[in-house]
């Protein structure tokens, strides 16, 4: 009888997701969210009721990391967002977090924060399908390591699938 040999199935964007998590909680909890600005502002056109909505919570956006100004009327300039979001459809991801903070008043209660980070995360992750290099790979295997909670992303999709190779014989019928 051989040695049972494992292989792991890494879903990359709930890995990513995951890491992003974590650090960006613990920036916002530690008031130390790192911004980056834009050369050129990003123009966001809201509706009425957004609008309200970012006006109301400028200071909190801030506290996310999120440096938006009013331009006039529904529009407005993101100056500046979380260093670790990159490549973020900013109308959507802004959108998404207008949503949660529609539903809550309280921005930095537990539960709300929370899904204000999933939220973050989940658009700051690399994207599902993105060719990535084995490097890559193994640099996100060993950030989601230092984790607390590698398992699973803050959705709660698992993050890892392990099989060793009988999984694999099954899974194709060649053993029952």
């Amino acid at each position: 009888v051989g040695q049972s040999r494992m292989r792991a199935v890494i879903d990359f964007h709930a890995a990513h997701e995951r890491i992003l998590y974590e650090n960006l909680k613990r920036m916002v909890v530690g008031k130390r969210v790192q911004s980056q600005s834009f050369l050129i502002p990003y123009r966001l056109e809201l509706s009425v009721r957004e609008s309200r909505k970012v006006e109301d919570r400028l200071q909190a956006l801030f506290e996310l990391g999120l440096e938006i100004e009013p331009f006039g009327g529904q529009t407005f300039l993101l100056r500046a967002v979380p260093a670790l979001l990159v490549d973020v459809k900013w109308d959507e991801f802004v959108r998404e977090l207008l949503a949660v903070l529609g539903q809550e008043s309280d921005m930095f209660q537990d539960k709300v924060l929370d899904k204000l980070l999933m939220v973050m995360a989940c658009h700051g992750a690399i994207r599902s399908g993105l060719k990535l290099t084995p490097q890559e790979m193994a640099r996100l295997v060993e950030q989601l390591k230092a984790i607390d909670l590698p398992t699973h992303c803050p959705h709660g999709r698992p993050i890892f699938k392990v099989f060793d190779f009988q999984d694999l014989d099954r899974m194709f019928r060649r053993i029952t």
